[in-house]
């Protein structure tokens, strides 16, 4: 490995600048949409008023969408959007128990019971990590 590996050329400095400032999240709205209706499907979440039910959980989806933009590099988490690269069942399971481990206590959803921001917050992280496998992608799921 020569010393000019570990220098970033201009191009490179420029996405990197991208990816961190310009861009929150990763997921379409399509794939918001249909995380949405997943998780309106497995997960019972009170206080929701009737007509606003979908609008409401895909706010929760873009808020997980974008906790997961922040903690993952963007090298990583892209891989949602590709089914051809992706990660081995083995490695998306590890990564699923170290973001659902960890990050439960970094996520809040400030009006729901806890117990109802776990589920929410496990669920959505679980089907977004199943979707970075190879030859998968949320619209899969």
């Amino acid at each position: 490995m020569s010393k000019n590996d570990n220098v970033l050329n201009q191009s490179q400095r420029q996405q990197l600048r991208s990816d961190m400032d310009s861009q929150v999240e990763m997921l379409s709205d399509d794939e918001t949409d249909h995380l949405a209706r997943l998780l309106n499907q497995k997960v019972e979440i009170p206080f929701l008023p009737i007509g606003k039910e979908h609008i409401i959980v895909c706010k929760l989806v873009r808020k997980v969408d974008r906790y997961l933009y922040e903690i993952l590099p963007n090298e990583l988490y892209s891989m949602v959007k590709s089914t051809k690269d992706g990660l081995s069942t083995e490695h998306a399971d590890q990564l699923r128990e170290i973001i659902t481990t960890r990050g439960k206590n970094d996520f809040s959803i400030r009006f729901l019971p806890e117990s109802v921001e776990q589920q929410i917050f496990i669920f959505l992280c679980s089907q977004i990590i199943r979707a970075m496998r190879k030859n998968m992608s949320v619209l899969k799921l």
